[in-house]
């Protein structure tokens, strides 16, 4: 595997237990459907006015399309961790390669049948941005207390992951 590997509805990811260890491999297009618990990371990308680059999913996405979610998010392949796939991604999908990026927490959560573990990070910057026109609609700047009173009164469609993680990251920052 390249940092130039593009992911596929049949890229291998790992399967994992209720811990998060590996136990096998699978595409990605039959995990949900199987019930296997999986890996993701998501990163929060914030520029210097503290606002979080959120990006609206492709309406062409099989999943959630057209709701806005992190700023980048992705699948593990075979074999990465949750900060070799963030690295890669965030390149892949915005074009831009952060100064650093930061561990924030991970998180577990319900994904129909499946346990989600999700890497949540953060990083800095403004762009500018080169966005992966096939996977995503656009991007936007949004401030959090925008986005927790659009969460509140529901006028902007958020995928589950990334209402799960804006909730957990809140908390963790109290």
């Amino acid at each position: 595997m390249t940092t130039h590997d593009f992911p596929s509805p049949n890229m291998v990811i790992n399967t994992v237990d209720d811990r998060d260890h590996i136990l096998g491999t699978i595409a990605r297009n039959a995990v949900l459907p199987t019930g296997h618990n999986f890996r993701v990371a998501h990163l929060l990308l914030s520029n210097s006015a503290g606002e979080l680059l959120l990006q609206q999913l492709s309406r062409t996405r099989e999943r959630h399309p057209l709701a806005w979610g992190a700023s980048v998010a992705c699948y593990l392949f075979d074999g990465e961790d949750y900060e070799q796939a963030i690295h890669r991604r965030v390149v892949q999908e915005l074009g831009f390669a952060p100064q650093s990026i930061e561990f924030l927490a991970k998180t577990v959560m319900a994904d129909g049948e499946s346990t989600k573990f999700v890497g949540v990070f953060s990083a800095k910057g403004d762009g500018p941005f080169s966005v992966d026109r096939e996977h995503i609609e656009r991007v936007e700047f949004v401030s959090p207390a925008e986005i927790a009173e659009e969460m509140k009164n529901g006028s902007r469609v958020f995928t589950p992951t990334f209402r799960h993680i804006f909730q957990t990251v809140t908390m963790l920052r109290g």
